[in-house]
């Protein structure tokens, strides 16, 4: 009967757990078949459960002594995290959010002995949080140069005339480009995933451990260097498909293979120095402890917090906001501009198909400058349904801060974009106050929806054609018409009221 009650609130306790975040694990294995930047992290959770059951011994060996205090606060601040990303929709804290709250969980039924235990799984269950990005991104860039540096010097080696300059690669008859998806950092981050746990497992010292990764992820790193060589050589004597198709897939795969494999060689030569003293280690044997591992009733509350959690949410925190006017009255003269009729704007660069209202429009100075002009406006964010999204953040990667003078002393920050034929400025505006940065955005989102229920905001897109202008005549424009756009959307913003459920507007 015992058993029943403890499997039963089992269930509750894990049905419960998914429940409450059900939304962010599922934007996580969204992320994970969005891009092979994690692809690897379907492997995470495997890996993690496998680091458990290799420790499954000390686990029931150790007496179990419930930390309710240090597991309620750890439990209380996961949770905390999970609303407050719930407000701000930022998905990336929930999803950070639920690793604590499994850790919450070991200490408040099982206690610190079992978490410590349980440590380097739960630790290594980051590696499926799609969080890396903010470290790797800067790490593109110089893996690009220095991978371009390597592939010209080994096609010197094998006597492939080459030229380098930046990324860019000039062979006889071809030009190559080291881009930014070929710079070698997602298999880094895969190959570091798998290293990370064959450390803890095979290996006992630390320095070991630390030799291990530090040269696979070394070598992986030098590996995408030869796999630039391999890819010049191959379309320098014109052999097979090197740039494009399955070949070049597997050109990739390569970096990977080299990196695995001087993973398990130096595994295998590091166990080989570690063989003595594990022969000579006659660790006492520890028995069995007869304490109960937890009680039913203590993860029966659990399970009562986590569906609390799961049915209420955050549904009522941030209510839909309505313009006080339409998006489709903005104005369709704005100083010297003027829209365009009957023109199609090109929404090319739209990456906030979730918005409540939009407007796409083209404008023309008096002098014949043209523009494009998108707003993107939501009444409430939510998951999915945010400002500030994966795709967005792409722009941010190339976007350079820029102050615009928008009259009477007051300014606006932007941020500049450069495209292959135009230039374009966009900016955030949340509540009415404008911001150019997208953690700011996403802290005033919070913040606002903390203190005001609101969580209201816009996206605004202008875009202008170079048409033979020079970069500072184009951006003075653009200024011009960005600094009419934000003034106009004030007078829209003002009085503008909660609504019981979101009005859709019309696009124009």
């Amino acid at each position: 009967m015992n058993q029943r009650v403890r499997t039963v609130a089992t269930c509750l306790l894990a049905a419960g757990l998914l429940m409450a975040y059900a939304a962010p694990l599922a934007g996580m294995v969204e992320r994970w078949n969005g891009g092979p930047m994690y692809s690897y992290a379907y492997i995470v959770p495997p890996i993690a459960l496998y680091l458990l059951w290799c420790r499954r011994e000390e686990l029931r060996r150790q007496p179990s002594r419930p930390a309710r205090i240090a597991g309620g606060i750890v439990l209380g601040g996961a949770l905390t995290m999970l609303v407050l990303g719930q407000i701000a929709a930022l998905q990336v804290v929930q999803q950070v959010s639920f690793v604590i709250a499994l850790a919450g969980i070991v200490l408040f039924l099982f206690g610190m002995a079992h978490f410590w235990i349980c440590a380097p799984a739960l630790a290594y269950l980051l590696f499926m949080v799609p969080l890396w990005d903010v470290f790797t991104e800067p790490l593109h860039w110089p893996f690009q140069n220095n991978s371009a540096k390597l592939g010209v010097a080994l096609l010197h080696v094998v006597g492939i005339p080459a030229y380098r300059e930046g990324t860019i690669i000039a062979l006889p008859g071809v030009t190559l480009e080291v881009a930014r998806q070929c710079s070698g950092v997602n298999y880094l981050v895969a190959v570091l995933a798998l290293a990370l746990p064959l450390s803890v497992l095979r290996l006992q010292g630390w320095g070991h451990r630390v030799v291990l990764v530090t040269t696979a992820t070394a070598i992986a790193a030098l590996a995408n260097g030869l796999r630039v060589a391999l890819i010049g050589a191959l379309a320098h004597l014109q052999i097979g498909s090197p740039l494009h198709g399955p070949g070049h897939v597997l050109h990739g795969l390569f970096v990977a293979g080299v990196a695995y494999v001087a993973l398990f060689v130096g595994l295998q030569i590091l166990e080989a120095r570690e063989q003595p003293a594990r022969m000579t280690d006659h660790s006492p044997d520890v028995a069995p402890s007869s304490h109960p591992m937890w009680t039913a009733r203590a993860a029966t509350g659990l399970a009562v917090v986590f569906w609390i959690v799961a049915l209420l949410g955050t549904r009522t925190m941030a209510v839909p906001v309505a313009l006080a006017t339409p998006l489709d009255r903005l104005p369709l003269q704005l100083g010297t501009w003027t829209i365009e009729p009957l023109s199609t704007a090109d929404d090319s660069q739209a990456d906030w198909n979730g918005a409540d209202s939009r407007i796409l429009r083209r404008y023309r100075s008096t002098d014949g400058r043209t523009a494009f002009v998108g707003i993107w406006y939501f009444e409430s964010q939510r998951q999915n349904h945010e400002i500030v999204n994966a795709n967005g953040s792409a722009l941010h990667r190339s976007a350079v801060p820029r102050t615009i003078s928008i009259g009477n002393g007051a300014t606006l920050t932007a941020n500049i974009v450069h495209g292959d034929h135009d230039i374009g400025i966009f900016w955030y505006e949340l509540d009415g106050v404008p911001e150019a940065s997208q953690h700011a955005a996403k802290l005033r989102s919070l913040w606002t929806a903390l203190t005001s229920r609101r969580s209201n905001g816009a996206v605004i897109m202008l875009r202008s054609p170079r048409m033979g202008q020079s970069e500072a005549e184009t951006l003075r424009s653009l200024d011009d018409l960005a600094g009419r756009v934000h003034v106009a959307l004030a007078r829209q913003w003002r009085g503008a009221q909660h609504t019981t459920a979101g009005t859709k507007q019309p696009d124009a």
